[in-house]
């Protein structure tokens, strides 16, 4: 868990490989779905952060959609609101993945 303002510093280490499995046309693929696709505006590939919103005393979460950012070998910022930290490489479904990384995650508080 991450609270605004905390330092958050994450080294990722590491090599893999990627496959992307499936079809697509000659506009090739266009990330425009969050849900299923890579994220626009993130290399393809690279690892990418997401502060999700703390849950409420009921166990739902809030209604504030979280904002992708790009994570990367090295990133040393600071968290901009409350919630918990999750990282994923930017990959569309589907890709079949190789090899391993290891993420260093450190700050005030893990």
């Amino acid at each position: 868990a991450v609270s605004q303002g905390d330092a958050v510093r994450v080294q990722i280490t590491g090599e893999y490989r990627f496959q992307a499995v499936g079809a697509t046309n000659a506009d090739g693929i266009t990330g425009n779905s969050p849900e299923t696709d890579f994220m626009r505006g993130i290399p393809l590939g690279a690892v990418m952060g997401v502060i999700a919103p703390p849950t409420t005393a009921g166990g739902d979460k809030k209604d504030e959609k979280p904002r992708p950012f790009a994570v990367g070998a090295n990133y040393d910022k600071r968290a901009d609101k409350d919630g918990v930290l999750y990282l994923k490489a930017n990959l569309p479904v589907g890709t079949k993945c190789t090899g391993r990384l290891e993420a260093k995650i450190t700050g005030p508080r893990r």
